[in-house]
């Protein structure tokens, strides 16, 4: 049966939970001040008041899935955890607030793109003490306006990184300075450092960058690279 779709505004300050399989959709114009909890299943936000006021948060448990479709200027805080998902199913969408990771999560761009670009902090960080593996999906591509950080502590002061994998053929844009181990793509993607002239792309002194079935770096600036491992 079709998914079901709770087009009317939510109000108050209460905790929206998601339980059993299957994807809720919301779609109305919410101003409530709560927190989402996507336990189990999915949830597909449509519309970019469809969680609420920023005061809240979204929680995306192990296993589930925050779903997007086409929306702008979504400003929400969004932590990851095992084996979650982040999805763009289709249009553009945008996230102005950061991403958080827990533990190895995926975000999938089917279609379209996705940009995250917080007007502070990171796009995307690990929690404090954890080196999370982040996979990218899809056919879409992914814009990281700001800090990619993997890394077991804040940027400067972490010892040991997590993983970025690029398994699908869209395109990894990076536009700030990235922290990771590895930055591999292995399903005919592209890897585009866009990073501005001055920037640096601040990669740890041991990471290795792979490459495999037709997949591209694209870096379009000239760059004096030092202990960098390429295969």
């Amino acid at each position: 049966f079709a998914s079901p779709e709770f087009a009317a505004n939510i109000v108050g300050n209460q905790t929206l939970t998601k339980k059993k399989n299957g994807r809720l959709i919301l779609s109305g114009n919410s101003t409530w001040t709560g927190n989402v909890e996507v336990e189990e299943g999915t949830v597909r936000v449509v519309g970019v008041n469809a969680l609420g006021s920023n005061v809240g948060g979204t929680n995306v448990a192990s296993n589930a899935t925050l779903e997007l479709e086409g929306v702008a200027n979504l400003a929400e805080n969004i932590v990851l955890n095992a084996n979650s998902s982040l999805v763009n199913i289709s249009g553009n969408s945008e996230i102005t607030l950061p991403v958080l990771i827990n533990a190895n999560a995926n975000i999938d761009v089917q279609a379209g793109t996705l940009t995250l670009n917080p007007s502070s902090g990171s796009a995307i960080s690990a929690n404090i003490g954890s080196t999370p593996n982040l996979t990218l999906l899809g056919a879409g591509d992914l814009v990281l306006e700001g800090v990619l950080n993997l890394g077991n502590n804040n940027p400067g002061l972490a010892t040991a990184f997590g993983n970025f994998s690029q398994n699908g053929t869209g395109t990894a844009r990076f536009k700030d300075t990235l922290y990771a181990a590895t930055l591999g793509s292995t399903g005919g993607g592209t890897i585009w450092m866009d990073q501005p002239g001055g920037l640096s792309v601040a990669l740890p002194s041991t990471t290795l960058i792979s490459l495999d079935n037709g997949s591209i770096l694209r870096r379009d600036s000239s760059e004096t690279v030092t202990g960098l491992n390429l295969s």
